[in-house]
């Protein structure tokens, strides 16, 4: 191990670890526990320790790779009984997802909660279902209440015309919120900041966007500039150009103030140029060209004063916004309790009531602020230690949940890398990892709370890993990313390679010249740089196993395979290339899914869905019209409910079906 590592390994205390790619993180994770576990002096059982990972599967990997540690720890120690004991114990350890611990840690308490202990997670179609039904019946009230401001709110969400503007703000907040540890209160925030106090924020929030809307134009601008360079226009034109650039600088400076009575004032001189393409002698797709970037010019130019107009009745602005998040975060809301009541009237729950349930059973709310709950301090006697893994993808409600069963962070043990947050579509906030990183000291043995880096890279050769620190340098800044690209996260090249003549990155940049779509021509590229590749029997391997490159040895990554798989694998198949891409055409193949359904169905036939899906596979070979019967004969239960009163009635392949479901 590196000192670094070493360090990450040893550390107390409350511990943020910044692991880069290749850095060896699970190695470290895993010798960290078998260091706890095996000291004697500390004397920590090993059930007493909390292992979250992001995923079931990679708490079965750590959990492997622990139990394969203190086997040789065992091996190595015979007849030491404390070695052996903790092993065992190591069974019982809480390696698992948030979800997991969740779960059981809400299972556990169901009584306090409320709540019935055999409830179960919805699946997709049950909670989509419900939460359909819920807004419904929500905004129902509200349309029969006669309320003035969900009127003035229906008019902006064009209700007249449909509900889908509306439902889709509602469920968007919902599920944002849902992700924090105080959601009610955020709502009250964000009604609260239209108030006097919230006129400064207003504005902030008005002045950052028009000052986005310049520096775009600014930037678009001088493009033009560049793209207009050698061709035969106006000078008048290359004026405009100048002057409206000249003007948009200017006027940057005076975004200090914060006057927009100042800016409206400066903006209302701006006399925006003709930019005519008049005496130019260029090809008319090259004038038209022109034309097309002269016109945004100028719209732009327009929306800025526009935007600034707007301010005109700055204080009736306010006074309406307030209104409307009033009303929006009281449907809100009233959606919220009543979907929460009707899935556990049901028994059913989603990760994220869940998420909220457990971190109920641990802290309170006092004046705004979580404290400790009665019961948190018998909670988190049972985890000595937690360790998370991944943790720049966990959300503010997470992030909450690990600190408070870490007893405020005391032994809490944190490890990623926010350059590989993959779960912004799901609101995880990297910006909680950034911020523990800014204020925790470097480590030293007596801190309370260290951050550590670990930029060793043990899985790339040092060509790829220089061309990841220039890439990145150069790309993440923190306006764009949210974090500058610091030299403590540059990658450090340490594992040996043999040398290769290849450079050991390319960055391509092509133009599309053609009338194609960008994803074929780059597909095309692509295909024609394996093919060449292939032919010049390029060397790989170790220098004891050195062969040509084969089409085997290419993979291509996509951003979005669904979109762009085809275009590549024409383009491979029109040079005789073989190609094979993972799809989910395996999991949809009608045998396969018809398992499924059964597997479903016989850990839980009271899922309409996949019991239908099971019925009517090739197993069983019910028809629609036999499903649709027995379901109308008994009424408004659950289909398996109808299956077994119509088994009682008689139905002789009804009867065999639940006597092959239940065999």
């Amino acid at each position: 191990f590196t000192d670094d590592q070493m360090s990450a390994i040893k550390a107390k205390g409350t511990v943020l670890v910044s692991a880069a790619a290749g850095s060896g993180k699970t190695a470290v994770l895993t010798e960290r526990v078998v260091k706890i576990i095996c000291d004697k002096e500390q004397n920590v059982g090993a059930d007493k320790l909390l292992i979250v990972t992001f995923t079931n599967l990679a708490a079965a990997e750590l959990r492997q790779k622990i139990s394969k540690k203190m086997t040789e720890v065992c091996l190595s120690n015979a007849g030491a009984e404390f070695y052996l004991k903790q092993k065992l114990l190591l069974q019982n350890a809480k390696i698992c997802s948030i979800d997991a611990f969740c779960i059981d840690l809400v299972r556990s308490n169901f009584s306090v909660l409320g709540l019935e202990p055999d409830f179960s997670v919805a699946d997709a179609p049950q909670a989509s279902k419900l939460a359909e039904q819920c807004l419904d019946e929500c905004l129902l009230k509200y349309y029969t209440a006669g309320d003035k401001d969900f009127d003035l709110l229906g008019e902006v969400y064009k209700l007249d015309s449909s509900e889908l503007l509306l439902k889709k703000a509602v469920l968007s907040i919902y599920d944002y919120c849902m992700t924090l540890p105080q959601p009610e209160k955020w709502l009250d925030d964000a009604v609260n900041r239209y108030t006097e106090d919230g006129y400064s924020v207003y504005v902030k929030l008005f002045l950052e966007s028009l000052r986005l809307d310049i520096n775009d134009l600014l930037a678009y601008i001088s493009v033009v500039q560049r793209e207009v360079l050698g061709v035969d226009v106006s000078p008048a034109m290359l004026d405009g150009y100048s002057y409206v650039s000249d003007f948009l600088k200017g006027a940057l400076k005076h975004f200090d103030s914060g006057s927009i009575n100042e800016l409206s004032k400066l903006f209302a001189t701006l006399e925006i140029p003709s930019l005519t393409v008049r005496g130019c002698k260029e090809a008319d797709e090259v004038k038209d060209r022109i034309k097309g970037f002269n016109k945004k010019i100028k719209d732009d130019c327009k929306g800025i004063i526009s935007k600034l107009g707007m301010y005109a009745d700055i204080d009736g602005e306010i006074a309406t916004g307030r209104l409307l998040t009033a009303k929006l975060t009281e449907i809100v809301k009233d959606y919220r309790k009543s979907y929460f009541e009707a899935m556990s009237s049901k028994k059913l729950l989603t990760f994220s009531m869940i998420e909220h349930l457990a971190l109920e059973l641990l802290c309170t709310e006092q004046d705004g602020i979580l404290v400790p709950s009665k019961l948190s301090e018998d909670i988190c006697k049972n985890y000595r230690y937690v360790l998370v893994d991944e943790y720049q993808d966990n959300n503010d409600l997470q992030d909450a949940l690990f600190f408070a069963v870490s007893g405020g962070g005391k032994n809490l043990f944190m490890v990623g890398d926010v350059k590989q947050c993959i779960y912004g579509f799901r609101n995880a906030n990297p910006d909680n990892f950034l911020r523990y990183k800014d204020e925790f000291p470097e480590y030293k043995e007596e801190n309370e709370r260290s951050k550590i880096v670990l930029k060793s890279n043990f899985r790339s050769r040092k060509g790829v890993c220089d061309f990841v620190n220039a890439f990145c340098n150069t790309v993440m800044i923190k306006e764009i990313s949210g974090m500058n690209y610091e030299k403590e996260d540059e990658l450090d090249p340490q594992a040996d390679f043999p040398e290769i003549s290849q450079p050991s990155a390319e960055l391509y940049l092509i133009s599309n010249n053609k009338n194609c779509k960008n994803e074929e021509i780059e597909a095309d590229e692509v295909a024609a740089y394996i093919e060449s590749t292939v032919k010049s029997c390029m060397m790989i391997g170790k220098e004891d196993e050195r062969r040509p490159v084969s089409y085997g040895d290419f993979a291509i990554l996509l951003r979005s395979p669904a979109k762009r798989r085809r275009y590549y694998e024409e383009a491979l198949k029109a040079r005789g290339i073989p190609v094979r891409g993972e799809r989910d055409e395996f999991i949809s193949a009608p045998e396969v899914s018809s398992l499924i359904a059964l597997l479903s169905a016989v850990n839980n036939p009271t899922r309409d869905i996949t019991l239908a899906a099971l019925m009517t596979s090739p197993f069983f070979g019910f028809g629609f019209d036999e499903l649709a019967e027995i379901k109308c004969k008994n009424g408004r239960v659950g289909l398996y409910a109808c299956v077994t009163a119509a088994a009682e009635s008689g139905d002789e392949k009804c009867k065999a079906f639940l006597a092959n479901l239940s065999s």
